[in-house]
């Protein structure tokens, strides 16, 4: 056969359409099925990818708002495993959920990554059996606005017991880093510190600039000059009734602290004293104090002396008024010492003080033009008032052998005739004593309510006063009973419970250890986290 008896079959062949339509359907099929999961798979993968990326900021921000928290990261993954779901459109987690936390001079920054696997449906058709999706988020605390904080932190002699002092001033320390790195731009955060015992030292600050302004007739009462004062106040009284709130020294000048601490003469008289006994009278005042004589000699033969630059009772490390400055902060912290006894009003007070605009004044104020500054939306004022014990101011005697003096310390309004006592200076019931001149001697009374000798009420009130009004000037107070040893007392606790903005806002510690994580669940309180990436 030749190949010109074919030629017309292989042209047949050739142009012969039958099965073309067949093998055109099946292409088409297979292209539009394989088209078909290419798009499922896309859709898959999108929702995957969001459902994903959506539980991985909530992880981050749930991790992040307690990096003190033992626990942070096992909070972040329980958030993420919750909102992700388990196996969610057939996919599986194949790089575990990981975080990470860095302190930045631009605030807290917290980081979480994990992959998700997504096996795909055109599996059969392409060589891909899987797709990976990273995802990663990155959060930072800011601050919402600007912040002015006053810290009233107790500086009573109890503070040393149990680490009390030590773990206060780190997580003291730990807020103001914190806050300071979220301020995205300067002048944002600004914190005061009021460290309290019976008393604050705030008519010398810790720059060493000297109130005297705030005094009637400009200068100390009880000292040549000013170079002695050691800075405390007493608080103002007007025909009987003492004005326990943040009127300004120019609108009502202070009276300088004077006073002589006697409280040794309980000891050294079995005890006890009383008619038989006087307390002592003062001989040899002089810079470094006065000496106690009793029976015309020294009491022992072991004068006692009074800190005289700084009077009894007066705290011992001064305010630092509202600072931007971290570094200056954190060295007056760590500059705290314990000693003295308690009253709490006295640093509700000074740090609502404070943080009071009318105390803005360059001369007869805190010495700044521009602080504290007015309320605003943008601007949140905020105390913190930590303590560790009960009111429970000591003994004292007014002016010492310094002047005649004034009464002592804040007792609310004067009401009833004042009670004589032996015997503690708080009869075991946290009650004031309030030290009277008469003609013979100084003895301790008490001043309360009624004049009930046993009554807490004038302190409870005084405290009570602050923090209301406290809290209507706009400003959210935290509070903090470090409560060791127990030796918080109830009624103590429910003022303190009572003093917070919020039930939330008081905080109940009974290892100081916990400090820490408690001043960072106030830090995340006044500050935010926001995503960045």
């Amino acid at each position: 056969m030749s190949w010109s008896s074919l030629w017309p079959s292989r042209r047949a062949f050739l142009s012969d359409e039958r099965g073309v339509t067949g093998l055109v359907v099946a292409f088409t099929l297979t292209t539009m099925v394989l088209m078909l999961l290419s798009g499922i798979d896309m859709i898959r993968v999108h929702m995957i990818k969001s459902r994903t990326q959506a539980a991985l900021d909530a992880a981050v921000l749930a991790a992040g708002h307690d990096l003190s928290a033992n626990d942070w990261q096992q909070q972040g993954r329980t958030y993420f495993n919750a909102n992700l779901g388990n196996g969610y459109l057939g996919s599986t987690v194949s790089k575990a959920l990981a975080f990470s936390s860095k302190a930045t001079a631009s605030g807290d920054l917290v980081t979480a990554s994990a992959t998700v696997t997504v096996p795909l449906v055109t599996a059969a058709f392409l060589p891909l059996a899987s797709f990976d999706i990273p995802v990663s988020n990155t959060a930072q605390r800011v601050v919402a606005g600007k912040l002015e904080l006053a810290l009233a932190m107790d500086n009573t002699g109890s503070m040393v017991d149990d680490g009390k002092l030590v773990q206060m001033k780190q997580a003291a320390k730990s807020l103001v880093t914190a806050l300071f790195g979220s301020a995205t731009t300067g002048g944002n955060v600004y914190i005061g510190l009021v460290p309290f015992t019976e008393t604050v030292r705030a008519g010398r600050d810790s720059s060493g600039f000297v109130h005297a302004a705030w005094l009637k007739g400009g200068r100390p009462a009880h000292y040549a000059g000013a170079a002695d004062w050691g800075g405390c106040l007493f608080e103002r009284s007007q025909k009987g009734l003492f004005t326990l709130d943040a009127t300004t020294p120019a609108a009502l000048p202070f009276e300088d602290w004077a006073a002589s601490h006697y409280d040794w003469i309980a000891s050294w008289r079995g005890g006890s004293w009383g008619a038989s006994q006087p307390p002592p009278a003062f001989s040899n005042c002089g810079p470094g104090g006065c000496n106690y004589v009793s029976n015309g000699g020294p009491v022992n033969g072991t004068p006692p002396r009074t800190d005289r630059n700084g009077y009894y009772g007066c705290t011992q490390t001064p305010v630092t008024f509202l600072s931007s400055d971290p570094s200056l902060l954190n060295a007056n912290i760590d500059a705290m010492v314990a000693n003295g006894s308690t009253m709490i009003s006295s640093g509700m007070l000074w740090a609502w003080r404070m943080l009071s605009p009318p105390w803005r004044d360059p001369v007869i104020g805190w010495g700044s033009a521009t602080l504290p500054k007015d309320p605003a939306t943008t601007l949140t004022k905020a105390i913190v008032l930590l303590t560790d014990g009960n009111n429970a101011p000591s003994y004292v005697m007014p002016g010492g052998g310094w002047g005649g003096g004034s009464a002592y310390y804040m007792l609310g309004p004067y009401q009833g005739t004042p009670q004589s006592s032996s015997g503690s200076a708080t009869n075991a019931n946290g009650n004031i004593l309030f030290a009277v001149p008469t003609a013979t001697a100084t003895a301790p009374i008490h001043v309360t309510q009624g004049g009930d000798p046993d009554s807490t009420r004038a302190a409870a009130d005084i405290l009570t006063s602050a923090c209301t009004n406290a809290r209507a000037a706009g400003i959210t107070v935290f509070t903090i009973a470090l409560n060791t040893d127990g030796s918080v007392s109830d009624n103590t606790r429910t003022l303190l419970s009572n003093c917070a903005s919020l039930p939330s806002y008081y905080f109940p510690v009974t290892d100081a250890a916990n400090l820490t994580r408690v001043f960072a669940q106030i830090t995340s309180a006044l500050s935010e986290l926001k995503l960045v990436k």
